[in-house]
């Protein structure tokens, strides 16, 4: 192989089993089917992958693939927070603003606070899937002042944003970005109301 000539891109094992146990959770090219996504989220799990520890979340949350347990789900969430899993610590905000069980007391500071941590994340990671989850929940924190200095034009900026990736995911096949993208463009125009206007706001580059 010449110097300058670059390797072929490879998956890594955890990579391989997370991408394996995603196709069969969401149902891409085969039978969606949750036991064999909750076996392969383990195997990737048990490597260290972050994405495939927030999916496990996921199944322990929702008693796909195993049996409903709230703690577990947590424990996973976290774990996979602490890897820079942005989505992860955009679930354990939003059991922070809205309560989860008997495990987290709702606060809404903590709440934005993990929102924030979350949009550092998906920018370092360049995270583009999960991005617009991330601004439309920051993009109500500002609307709001929710643990944030309210900043309507700001929130207006973050709804725009997302509604655009979300438009992309729906794009891309992502049906259940329909509902979200709809959220979004609720936001704006709220905002927009709220500032009195009834045209975009702006066509300014958004980078959050």
């Amino acid at each position: 192989m010449e110097e300058n000539e670059q390797k072929p891109y490879t998956f890594s094992d955890d990579e391989a089993f997370a991408t394996i146990g995603e196709a069969y959770y969401r149902g891409f090219g085969m039978m969606r089917n949750y036991d064999e996504a909750f076996r392969f989220y383990r195997k990737a799990a048990a490597m260290g992958n972050p994405a495939a520890m927030r999916r496990l979340g996921d199944c322990f949350l929702l008693g796909r693939g195993t049996k409903p347990d709230a703690e577990t789900a947590l424990s996973w969430y976290e774990n996979a927070s602490e890897k820079g899993d942005a989505s992860a610590t955009l679930r354990i905000g939003d059991f922070y603003r809205d309560g989860f069980n008997a495990l987290i007391t709702k606060d809404n500071q903590k709440a934005t606070d993990l929102y924030l941590t979350a949009l550092q994340q998906a920018k370092k990671n360049y995270d583009v899937w999960n991005a617009p989850d991330i601004y439309l929940r920051i993009g109500d924190c500002m609307r709001e002042g929710i643990g944030i200095e309210k900043d309507i034009e700001g929130a207006y900026d973050f709804y725009e944003a997302a509604a655009n990736l979300f438009a992309e995911r729906m794009d891309s096949g992502d049906s259940e970005s329909e509902e979200l993208l709809e959220k979004a463009d609720q936001g704006m125009k709220t905002c927009s109301e709220m500032l009195g206007v009834t045209e975009e706001l702006s066509n300014e580059p958004f980078d959050a």
